[in-house]
């Protein structure tokens, strides 16, 4: 029952946000919600229904959370693996998602003024 409940709300938020998306972004999207659905925890998936972040997700995972694409991604690769800083910006605020290796480590957020 949970599961099915978790397929309805996604696929509402996607009808819903569909008209405002690429081709491009509707596939990804969908490749996030089928990945949460299958491969994520139960705990994962409650975070990603009420959109929030928890250390430890990965990219699919936090897209599938945000329900949008980063405005801009900065990728640093060195001996430690593969650094990432997602940027997404809603108009108001600048938020910094920071993965090493795919998993989310961190993130801020700054206000513009």
């Amino acid at each position: 029952m949970k599961k099915t409940s978790f397929v309805i709300c996604l696929a509402i938020i996607l009808l819903i946000i569909e008209g405002c998306m690429s081709q491009e972004e509707i596939e990804l999207q969908q490749t996030s919600d089928r990945f949460v659905l299958e491969y994520s925890t139960p705990e994962i998936r409650a975070h990603v229904i009420r959109g929030q972040l928890v250390v430890g997700m990965n990219k699919l995972e936090v897209h599938a959370a945000l329900q949008q694409i980063p405005w801009d991604i900065n990728k640093t690769v060195g001996v430690w693996g593969i650094h990432e800083q997602f940027i997404y910006y809603n108009g108001v605020n600048m938020f910094y998602l920071y993965f090493e290796n795919e998993f989310l480590t961190s993130w801020q957020m700054s206000t513009l003024r």
